[in-house]
């Protein structure tokens, strides 16, 4: 596709953004795709989306040949890339589109999606008007191509987003129809570089298909990435899954093997077995949760070490026996429990 709808007003300022939207082959390394097209000069924005499309890009250049070029030396010889949509900016005054950084501080805390927009093109300034001081629209653009606008949306969870969508912005005079893809975050918010790794729940996210079966998985991996079920996960898995938060949390909450709380940097498994229990493991819980400051809860004050009571650790002849990270220690007395645990502990913070 020839890029030739430039305006007046982007050649005058030497300016030429676009949206490309990406479909990509079953079989494609996404992750591979992903982080070479994130960093790709003309790139502002690099989105993991899914159901019509699976990558939103937001190109932008000084002359419409330098996008042009990309399209064609890059993004056109990129086998995992089946088909290329491309829906290029009109310069509206009044309409603000926020930079990489601004974009990603807005979503530390929070959920963003696009909302594509078939309005009526004679009630433009109008709609244009009431989105831009419209609360939860981050930025709204005005494109030529299957639709009207792109607005980037904000919010505390995906239901809200739904809800700015029904409530405010489906009911503007002139909006004829309103789309909303859910934007998966690829990479770790609060890393200082986004090519160290991509985070595992959001790459299971992105490769969900719908199949029945596949909330324990992705709960498995949310647990892997991050050490514990976090709420920002639980959100992203009922946003991109349609399953709702409610039953989410009632399935993490059934089966023991998911946390949603943090785990401390040392996790003592503390057995209570048969043979340990006999062996007085209630008193080795005891003397751990008093040496290491458990206050009501499975982790300590300071939040260095958690605490997780087990059927059974599989070497019942050294019984009572704890493990402290991939670390056994058996036979335990008080004694020499509390040895152990001083171990762990900082210096200065040792009874």
């Amino acid at each position: 596709m020839n890029l030739n709808n430039t305006t007046t007003a982007q050649t005058e300022k030497h300016s030429f953004s676009t949206y490309a939207f990406l479909r990509l082959d079953g079989n494609a390394d996404f992750q591979k795709v992903y982080k070479d097209l994130y960093f790709q000069d003309c790139v502002q924005y690099c989105d993991a989306v899914r159901e019509e499309y699976d990558i939103v890009l937001l190109l932008n250049a000084c002359m419409e040949k330098d996008i042009q070029n990309f399209v064609d030396g890059k993004l056109k010889t990129m086998d995992e890339i089946t088909e290329i949509d491309y829906m290029p900016i009109r310069i509206h005054e009044g309409v603000h589109s926020p930079s990489k950084e601004e974009k990603e501080v807005l979503r530390q805390s929070s959920v963003s999606a696009y909302v594509f927009l078939e309005i009526e093109k004679e009630k433009l300034d109008r709609i244009c008007s009431q989105l831009y001081l419209m609360d939860g629209v981050v930025s709204c653009d005005v494109t030529s191509g299957r639709y009207g606008m792109v607005l980037l949306v904000n919010g505390t969870d995906f239901p809200c987003l739904d809800e700015l969508i029904q409530d405010k912005i489906w009911q503007i005079d002139g909006v004829i129809r309103a789309r909303k893809v859910n934007i998966i975050e690829m990479f770790e918010m609060g890393m200082e570089s986004p090519d160290e790794r991509i985070g595992k729940i959001n790459y299971e996210l992105w490769k969900y298909d719908k199949k029945p079966g596949q909330l324990i998985p992705l709960l498995q991996k949310a647990q892997e990435d991050a050490g514990y079920v976090s709420e920002k996960a639980i959100r992203y898995i009922s946003g991109v899954t349609r399953i709702p938060e409610s039953q989410i949390y009632g399935v993490v909450t059934f089966y023991k093997q998911f946390r949603l709380k943090p785990v401390g940097e040392y996790l003592i498994r503390l057995c209570d077995g048969t043979a340990c229990h006999v062996n007085n493991s209630k008193m080795l819980k005891d003397i751990i949760e008093d040496e290491l400051q458990f206050e009501g809860g499975d982790t300590s004050d300071d939040g260095l070490f958690t605490l997780e009571l087990v059927a059974c650790l599989g070497c019942c002849s050294l019984a009572p026996v704890i493990t402290i990270n991939d670390q056994t220690y058996g036979r335990l007395t008080p004694l020499k429990l509390r040895k152990i645990l001083k171990q762990y502990k900082p210096k200065g913070k040792q009874k």
